[in-house]
């Protein structure tokens, strides 16, 4: 049998030497050979460090959502959240009037008039609940889906704990006499004053 030899030298010695590491480790018994209860022994020694090293790496710095945010916001988007946290709001001072700010049409939304609101005063109760639906709509990039609304709801009222949100039904939140509906792009809006790459729209209205 012929045998080719690739890379360098010190390629092939580096890997005889890390080769010669692992059987010492592997050799229990010193006998210069690795039985199959040796070898399994090893393997389950090796499977425990990495797993160990997982759980360290996840107690001293575990991963969490505002590792990643989006440079548009500075928030992290997440298409059907539980729950608002304080990070993901975004300044009603930082509000505009681009009325599909995540490729979601808003129809009925003046957010650019309301940028004097602070978060605080979103959870005022009779003040802003139309402009807290905003920002949690907003600030958490939720998809005008079928079933968008419980979760809103239950994300509020904990949020601003209170019980003045609730799901009308999957795709309608209402709030006192007004709620939030969910429907095709361009539903509340005339012809040319929405994104028709949009891919749906949350549209308000009052009963």
């Amino acid at each position: 049998m012929s045998v080719t030899t690739t890379g360098t030298t010190t390629n092939a010695t580096g890997v005889d030497s890390l080769f010669q590491q692992i059987v010492k480790q592997a050799d229990s018994n010193k006998d210069g050979q690795i039985s199959a209860n040796e070898f399994g022994s090893f393997l389950a020694k090796l499977i425990q460090g990495m797993q160990g090293h997982n759980a360290t790496r996840s107690v001293s710095s575990p991963i969490t959502s505002s590792d990643s945010p989006d440079p548009t916001t500075g928030s992290t988007p997440s298409t059907q959240p539980t729950d608002v946290l304080p990070s993901r709001d975004i300044l009603p001072s930082n509000w505009t009037d681009n009325n599909a700010p995540y490729g979601v049409t808003f129809a009925g939304f003046s957010p650019q008039n309301h940028t004097d609101l602070t978060l605080d005063d979103l959870g005022v109760p009779g003040k802003a609940e139309k402009y807290a639906a905003y920002n949690y709509l907003l600030s958490n990039h939720v998809q005008p889906t079928s079933a968008w609304a419980g979760s809103a709801a239950d994300a509020l009222n904990k949020k601003y704990n209170t019980t003045a949100y609730h799901a009308i039904d999957g795709e309608t939140l209402g709030f006192g006499n007004e709620y939030i509906h969910s429907a095709a792009n361009g539903y509340g809006m005339t012809r040319g004053t929405f994104n028709p790459t949009a891919t749906g729209e949350f549209f308000w209205g009052n009963i």
